[in-house]
């Protein structure tokens, strides 16, 4: 979670007219892309929920349907998201249970006080690659077989490649390579003394080698250097 102030170039942000209580939600694994004005510049407030059954939750109760929400009390929501900021800022992972408390009280606000914006449709709906995610990412760390999940959506590979750029803005190899190197931070700090190289083979990477350099691209440093940087001490 992080709050910090932002501006870049001309804006393109999903909804041209976002102001305070505004929200951009994104389905997890979605390419995040949105831009303020040099001019006014945003105080930006996001924060990143991970849990499998989150995915399902939202998409029941339609969240999926709109990508910009407004918050109708924000400021209870933004003293919410404070105390949890301040929470994990000053104690880490050393409350769990507070932490956890926190974290839900902040969703369950989000999830009372949004309210769609009218005309903003969300980027990726289609439900035969929604389904799809959890089995894809439960399975990201086995071997990837494009013809067998193009099967399971009934759909050639080319319309299954098609729709799934359409709903994430990536490649179906794009999103398995971001679950399994989700997979493998969670490891290197879960378990510190492990070799990099078995949780390598456990990520779907049979050579350390490729893992450390599909590793270095997306995080900017190798998984040795994330493990000593993010490890507890």
């Amino acid at each position: 979670m992080s709050r910090r102030a932002k501006a870049t170039r001309k804006p393109k942000p999903a909804c041209t007219s976002c102001g305070r209580g505004d929200a951009v939600l994104y389905f997890p694994l979605q390419r995040q892309r949105y831009y303020s004005s040099e001019d006014e510049p945003w105080d930006v407030r996001w924060v990143h929920f991970y849990g499998e059954e989150l995915r399902d939750y939202l998409v029941r109760l339609g969240f999926h349907q709109s990508a910009v929400w407004s918050i109708r009390q924000r400021e209870a929501w933004e003293a919410a998201h404070l105390e949890l900021l301040e929470e994990a800022e000053t104690h880490q992972l050393l409350r769990p249970v507070r932490l956890s408390m926190l974290t839900y009280a902040l969703f369950s606000a989000f999830v009372q006080q949004a309210v769609p914006v009218s005309g903003v449709k969300s980027a990726g709906t289609d439900r035969r690659i929604l389904d799809l995610l959890p089995d894809m990412q439960r399975e990201a760390c086995a071997p990837f077989m494009l013809e067998d999940w193009a099967s399971r959506a009934g759909v050639s590979r080319h319309y299954f490649c098609k729709l799934f750029r359409q709903a994430m803005g990536f490649s179906p190899m794009d999103f398995v390579t971001r679950c399994r190197l989700q997979a493998a931070k969670q490891w290197l700090l879960e378990h510190p003394t492990l070799p990099v190289g078995r949780i390598a083979e456990s990520a779907g990477y049979p050579s350390a080698s490729y893992f450390n350099k599909r590793f270095s691209a997306h995080e900017g440093v190798t998984p040795t250097e994330y493990r000593r940087l993010f490890g507890k001490a």
